[in-house]
């Protein structure tokens, strides 16, 4: 600034000859230049530091930017086999390092399914990108079912299209790489038993619907609370009815009670880790399974459910419907919550008493379930009874069968997998080639020991088939049970499941 007022005096003081208006003029015209050049350059420095501290603030603003997302809430979901502390709900945690994958040895056949609250939610695009860590085998074919229909299936791509309403949506895993083969042939039939390398998983990395606009939605899963679960009896075998039931999304399977009785006067305490401030309690009264099972075993008619603390007599009467009965708890906080069945609705074929399902709330409506461990005991005590025995070198084995029956004109593809937690997971896809008719058919549930030595394992199933055909294109839905034989090189099954060869 100095500068510019030394060139101002000197133009107003210079020498006035000849030539000295005219250079007074040129001097004035060159300084106004030079002002002018120097504040656009001031200018500039001006906004180029505004544009500094907006930069500055744009970033301070991300760290807080507000999430837009309309949020989804998940009645529940599961996932047929999962590695220890990568669980289907890492899907939606917004954590990129978290991820879905399947325990070694398995992959193929698994499946992942979910329930959303209410009366569903609109899907446009369902998205889903694989996980490529290094045990990662390629997943080559998925089957999408919404609301228990086959929706969409072929090789697995990043966005698949619904436009639907999605109250229940699942994702079956049907093929996977690197399979190996044996073919022979026994009994008149050509045989290929194909087996899934032990190092080798699937996984995913994460799943994003979004609406009919394209946005995506913020997907919420239940909470997750450790607790214990106290029934009062249980039905035998335990691996079949255990309370542990009461929170595994499937309405297929539940705690069964054991006492004589018909369940009027049983219980089950909830003691969680923490105090769990409760305000709803949404319940699946009976077997849910089919109507038929819903009919033929007793549901709850009254029961009571407070803190165990609680000295008062407050009663919540359920309808007898096979949907969900909801019932609003007088907010209270405590470790220790207890369901008291006070009355029956009789069942018409058997007197045990069924709960199919429980979701608690807690009193921001954040619904929430219990991880009482029950799943990882019964696994252990599994691992511990087959020691030794047939079954133990094939569970939580992927096990595929090709069978080519020439005289029955008949052509079929099974697999099954038998998890070391209690559960199994199988299908089915036989080919009637003289009447060119194809049946499929997804099975899934629980199993229990009967009896295990070294010679063979003789175990109790517990599943939900369904099927449907090109035929009539009907869907078959029913609960059943059997008792599977598994010895040195088979599983035989003595009427749904029917044979499998495993070596």
């Amino acid at each position: 600034m100095v500068l510019y007022f030394v060139s101002l005096a000197r133009i107003l003081i210079g020498p006035r000859g000849k030539h000295g208006s005219m250079r007074i003029v040129k001097n004035t015209i060159f300084l106004l230049l030079f002002l002018l050049t120097q504040a656009c350059d001031d200018h500039s420095r001006q906004e180029m530091e505004g544009d500094d501290q907006l930069a500055v603030g744009v970033a301070e603003q991300e760290t807080i930017v507000q999430d837009l997302r309309n949020t989804i809430l998940l009645e529940g979901g599961y996932s047929s086999s999962s590695q220890p502390g990568q669980d289907w709900f890492n899907l939606f945690d917004d954590d990129p390092g978290s991820v879905w994958q399947t325990k070694l040895g398995t992959g193929p056949g698994e499946r992942i399914g979910l329930s959303f609250l209410g009366e569903g939610v609109w899907i446009s695009n369902l998205i889903m990108v694989s996980h490529g860590q290094d045990a990662a085998a390629i997943i080559d074919e998925v089957n999408i079912f919404v609301n228990e229909e086959l929706y969409a299936f072929g090789p697995v791509k990043d966005t698949f299209r619904l436009d639907t309403l999605v109250k229940q949506l699942s994702i079956e895993f049907a093929r996977a790489g690197e399979l190996s083969y044996k073919r022979f042939e026994l009994e008149g039939e050509k045989v290929s038993v194909g087996f899934f390398p032990p190092d080798k998983n699937i996984g995913i990395e994460y799943l994003i619907l979004q609406d009919s606009s394209g946005r995506e939605y913020k997907t919420v899963a239940p909470k997750v609370v450790k607790g214990r679960l106290a029934p009062s009896s249980n039905l035998n075998p335990l691996a079949l009815y255990h309370a542990g039931h009461l929170f595994d999304y499937k309405k297929e399977f539940g705690w069964v009670e054991g006492s004589e009785g018909s369940g009027s006067g049983d219980s089950i305490l909830f003691q969680f880790d923490e105090p769990q401030c409760i305000s709803k309690v949404m319940i699946w009264n009976g077997w849910q399974a089919s109507d038929q099972k819903f009919e033929e075993n007793a549901r709850i008619k009254t029961l009571n459910f407070k803190p165990l603390e609680d000295t008062s007599q407050v009663f919540f009467r359920l309808k007898d419907i096979a949907m969900p009965n909801g019932i609003l708890v007088r907010q209270n906080t405590s470790p220790n919550w207890i369901l008291k069945i006070i009355d029956i609705f009789p069942g018409k074929v058997t007197r045990d008493l069924v709960i199919s399902e429980l979701l608690f709330f807690d009193c921001e409506e954040q619904p929430f379930i219990v991880n009482s461990g029950l799943t990882k005991q019964f696994q252990n005590e599994i691992l511990s009874q087959v020691e030794g025995s047939p079954i133990n070198d094939i569970l939580d084995t992927y096990i595929f069968n090709d069978i080519n029956s020439d005289p029955d004109n008949q052509y079929t593809q099974k697999s099954i997998i038998l998890h070391s937690d209690g559960s199994f997971c199988a299908s089915s896809k036989k080919y009637l080639t003289q009447v060119d008719v194809t049946s499929e058919a997804l099975i899934d549930g629980h199993w229990g020991i009967l009896e295990v030595n070294e010679e063979l394992a003789r175990l109790k199933l517990l599943g939900r088939w369904q099927s449907k055909n090109t035929l009539d294109h009907e869907l078959s839905d029913r609960v059943f049970e059997e008792e599977l034989i598994i010895k040195k090189g088979q599983i035989e099954g003595h009427q749904f499941l029917g044979r499998y060869y495993t070596e």
